[in-house]
């Protein structure tokens, strides 16, 4: 199982965290603390249709992200989140990429969204929530990340394998992709009242289709026209779909947050 924290980076923001909830004063002084499991989901498992037509199973779809928070407000940001700044934000209550941030799930994970699993154990605020944020993060091996030695996520951002068929011919591909260190995803949609006694898994999902616009993550890929049948492409920085792809996982239109109600 991949997703899986940095015990070195999880358990000091924790220990602040609890500090700040109790004691820093203000109108958030003895807020209830409101632990919630956050899993993921294997939402990248099922084939879909691109717009050439072309039938699409992903294998693995493996994203490394790094402190999770859930928010209110929707009010998009342009300055980064992370670090010291998520834990100021319970105290005094602040904004962050997505809106008024009321929760956090921090550590370092690696997320294979073709398989469900946990992540960890978040702390939450009562609120209506309506939005999740993250940064990208790059794959480490342990002490500093979840890895194992020599994994081919180690260094990069994301990894996605699968075979791509149209008619009686399919196509092997696979890619490595690098997002900007920094980089944040703002905005994924994320539905919760927690104001009631409801205390729902909150559970990490990334959409190869946009449920709302119906593109996929891999429309205008013409795979006959980038090699031989049983070959296997490799995309590669530099090529027009490495850059789609870089592009398109870049997009909150693919990341979803959902109460286990859903």
């Amino acid at each position: 199982m991949y997703a899986t924290a940095s015990p070195r980076r999880l358990a000091p923001r924790w220990v602040w965290l609890c500090g700040a909830l109790v004691g820093c004063g203000g109108e958030d002084q003895g807020a209830t603390q409101i632990p919630l499991t956050v899993t993921h989901r294997a939402s990248a498992a099922a084939p879909f249709t691109t717009d050439l037509g072309y039938t699409v199973q992903l294998t693995r779809c493996r994203v490394a992200v790094r402190d999770l928070v859930f928010t209110t407000g929707g009010a998009q940001a342009s300055t980064p989140w992370w670090g010291w700044l998520i834990g100021k934000a319970y105290a005094h209550p602040g904004h962050g990429g997505g809106g008024e941030i009321l929760g956090e799930l921090p550590g370092r994970y690696v997320v294979d969204f073709t398989e469900a699993g946990a992540l960890g154990e978040g702390l939450f605020l009562a609120g209506i929530y309506d939005g999740a944020d993250f940064a990208f993060d790059r794959g480490a091996a342990a002490p500093e990340g979840p890895l194992d030695e020599g994994d081919p996520l180690i260094e990069h951002t994301l990894e996605i394998v699968g075979e791509a068929c149209q008619v009686d011919a399919c196509w092997a591909f696979e890619a490595t992709l690098d997002q900007d260190l920094g980089r944040a995803l703002t905005g994924a949609p994320f539905t919760l009242d927690l104001t009631g006694g409801a205390r729902p898994d909150v559970a990490l999902a990334f959409l190869p289709v946009d449920p709302f616009e119906g593109d996929t993550l891999l429309d205008g890929v013409d795979f006959a026209a980038l090699g031989a049948p049983d070959d296997t492409l490799t995309f590669a920085p530099g090529d027009d779909t490495h850059t789609r792809l870089i592009r398109r996982t870049q997009r909150h239109d693919f990341y979803f947050v959902y109460a286990d109600s859903e």
